[in-house]
């Protein structure tokens, strides 16, 4: 979820949430600190794992800049104080910064040194930056020259960091028509920005958007089809029911949400590239409307909300189809948002309005806002294969982290 950053970030500067807002977390097997996930370093989060070997064997042959995860002696320092920082300290799940031996590959009590190399000096000597977890004297960042084939496995005082930078979803995306926004409200807009901050999403239209840059990464796309915007989003979803499923296949998650006051419905893209899941219109939703799993994802954070709700009207449709799983229903048990998986990826599926026209606020506000949300949570990313494939082969990974009734007036 790594777009949700600084919505975190904020949220732990408010107290809002325990826990320091730099701090890694650490993978910590037997008591032993085999690496970290999360690792800040500049900006950007990295994995680290600690391992005995040699440069060669864990730097895809160690002979060239491309070899390298940091390629400057600024960036490598920069990540050994990272390391120092964020890494190496004292806690609950053990004392990695006063007790060095606690640090895989290291059984010097005295000190830990942690080496990320970053260019070649020579043909076969490489430069490196070192991280220097010490008792006797303070923690301290340095350089050091090294032959690329040394194996730190007998040197006790010292290991190797491989490093792999953590995969992020594409730009999120949002889809409307040229038309206007849905009753010419920005409520959605305001939600991108509070999940994912004023200026990291896309504000595209159905008539102009570049598809095959829209379905080039896994990202969040949200197709808004309310009001006067339906039928252009059902010939969008009609020319591009292919892209959508294969885009969802691959891990990317298509929120799909339309209240029209237009059109006789349309047909969500399933997973077969098919439009078998039916936005059914009119079919206006009667108050309230509930939650029928409040443990879902959607109705505990990141923003506060409630689990029942009430609108003029909350809903213009239903939406019904195999597979789905619905999260917000009325009293008659018609789905107004559900969910099913599609391959890696997630499709939601809503008949909504905007939310000015929702109950209680700012809890209507906050749910469209975690919707969102987990939408992004649910982008799949295949994990960082961050050296070699001898790596893989060496490295036994501990930590499996993860993964109605119409009234007037009528919005």
């Amino acid at each position: 979820m790594r777009h949700l950053a600084s919505l975190l970030g904020a949220l732990l500067s408010a107290g809002l949430l325990p826990g320091p807002s730099n701090a890694a977390t650490l993978d910590v097997v037997g008591g032993q600190l085999v690496g970290a996930f999360d690792v800040n370093v500049g900006g950007t989060l990295y994995d680290v794992e600690f391992v005995d070997g040699t440069c060669v064997a864990f730097y895809s042959g160690c002979d060239e800049l491309s070899d390298f995860t940091f390629q400057t002696q600024a960036t490598a320092d920069m990540a050994s104080q990272a390391l120092l920082d964020q890494v190496f300290l004292d806690g609950g799940l053990g004392n990695f910064d006063t007790d060095p031996t606690l640090t895989s590959g290291c059984t010097d009590p005295s000190q830990c040194d942690v080496i990320t190399p970053y260019e070649m000096f020579t043909s076969t000597f490489v430069s490196q930056s070192k991280a220097s977890n010490s008792l006797s004297v303070d923690d301290s960042v340095d350089i050091s020259i090294t032959d690329q084939n040394l194996d730190t496995t007998p040197l006790g005082f010292r290991t190797m960091a491989v490093w792999s930078a953590v995969p992020v979803p594409g730009t999120p995306y949002y889809l409307r028509s040229t038309v206007g926004p849905p009753w010419g409200v920005l409520t959605n807009e305001l939600a991108m920005d509070a999940v994912f901050g004023a200026g990291n999403w896309v504000d595209e239209r159905y008539e102009t958007v570049d598809t095959t840059a829209l379905f080039a990464e896994r990202r969040v796309i949200f197709m808004e089809g309310g009001f006067n915007n339906a039928d252009e989003m059902e010939a969008f979803l009609d020319a591009n029911a292919f892209q959508i499923a294969n885009f969802m296949s691959l891990g990317g998650v298509a929120f799909f949400n339309s209240a029209p006051l237009e059109g006789n419905g349309m047909g969500y893209p399933d997973a077969a590239g098919g439009q078998s899941i039916a936005l059914n219109f009119p079919d206006f939703s009667f108050n309230p409307i509930a939650a029928p799993d409040p443990g879902h994802p959607i109705f505990n954070g990141p923003f506060p909300t409630t689990t029942s709700f009430t609108g003029v009207d909350f809903a213009h449709g239903s939406v019904t189809g195999a597979g789905l799983t619905s999260l917000l229903d009325d009293p008659i048990a018609r789905s107004v948002l559900a969910e099913r998986p599609i391959g890696d990826g997630l499709a939601l599926y809503g008949a909504m309005t905007t939310t000015n026209f929702h109950l209680p606020q700012p809890d209507a506000d906050n749910l469209r806002a975690n919707i969102l949300a987990y939408a992004e949570s649910a982008v799949y990313l295949p994990e960082p294969s961050a050296a070699s494939g001898l790596l893989a082969g060496i490295i036994a990974l501990a930590c499996a982290q993860h993964r109605r009734k119409r009234r007037s007036p009528v919005p």
